[in-house]
């Protein structure tokens, strides 16, 4: 029974939410109050299947950081003091099980803190999403110790030749340029990922995290930063309205859905362009 009410509430939460943006967009509202519906949920499933105390539910990724795209997964780390037992195995089985049940695509790993710093140590793509972790449920005293940890073998400079290297692999993939015929929205050059980027660099220094925070610092101006934080909320934007399109998670500028995305910005044809060229 639970878990019917799960699923009906993140329908019709999700539904709502679809019909808000559409009628007046408004790009960080959507993302938090989605992180906000997906998070309850995921509360009280883990209250009703008696989560053994010692664990603990964490967000991370980009759900850690507040912001949940419409279609994309829900990141989450399972905690863990040491090597589950039985009763443990179970409940892990069980909660996993029902997320998909309920209608929560989840990407999520089961790992003791020895075991995050051996997977951040070799991946730093594993580092990153455990830079914005945040604690749903469970064990606060485990989530101080993960804490602990993580900021005593983070090494900021490897941290930061690591992602710009990442960052110019990224865009030799995608092809170095910003001007493709279906770029993707957030890996192409020019896209959420390399803002992101610039913001998990800065966190990491404990130079800010957010752009009025960059601009405070004296990183940039204050005129960048409203600059800075209006164009990632367009392509934000962009971002959304293309999995509500698509009714999946879609971040490429795709051309079946290039010319209902224009019509929904407000652009028509002219007799030398097309909407979706403008």
């Amino acid at each position: 029974p639970a878990a019917a009410r799960w699923r009906d509430e993140l329908k019709t939460g999700r539904a709502a939410l679809r019909d808000a943006f559409l009628a007046r967009p408004d790009t960080p509202r959507l993302l938090r109050e989605h992180v906000r519906l997906v998070s309850r949920v995921l509360v009280e499933a883990w209250t009703e299947l008696a989560a053994p105390r010692e664990m603990a539910l964490l967000a991370v990724g980009g759900f850690g950081h507040g912001e949940l795209y419409p279609h994309s997964d829900v990141d989450l780390l399972l905690l863990l003091p040491g090597p589950p037992d039985a009763e443990g195995t179970r409940f892990i089985e069980r909660f996993v099980g029902l997320l998909w049940d309920i209608g929560i695509e989840a990407g999520h790993s089961v790992r003791t803190i020895a075991e995050c710093q051996t997977e951040m140590d070799g991946d730093i793509t594993v580092r990153t999403s455990l830079l914005e972790s945040r604690l749903l449920a469970g064990s606060r005293a485990l989530y101080r110790d993960f804490l602990r940890v993580f900021a005593e073998h983070f090494d900021v400079p490897h941290f930061h030749e690591a992602k710009v290297l990442e960052q110019q692999q990224r865009h030799l993939k995608h092809h170095d340029t910003a001007y493709n015929l279906e770029p993707n929205i957030k890996e192409s050059p020019g896209g959420l990922r390399d803002l992101q980027t610039v913001l998990w660099i800065a966190r990491a220094a404990g130079l800010g995290r957010s752009w009025r925070e960059l601009a405070h610092a004296g990183l940039i101006t204050l005129q960048e930063a409203r600059s800075v934080s209006r164009q990632e909320r367009f392509i934000g934007a962009l971002r959304v309205r293309l999995h509500y399109l698509a009714g999946r998670r879609e971040d490429r500028l795709v051309f079946d859905q290039q010319q209902a995305l224009a019509r929904q910005l407000g652009l028509a044809d002219t007799p030398t362009r097309r909407a979706s060229e403008q």
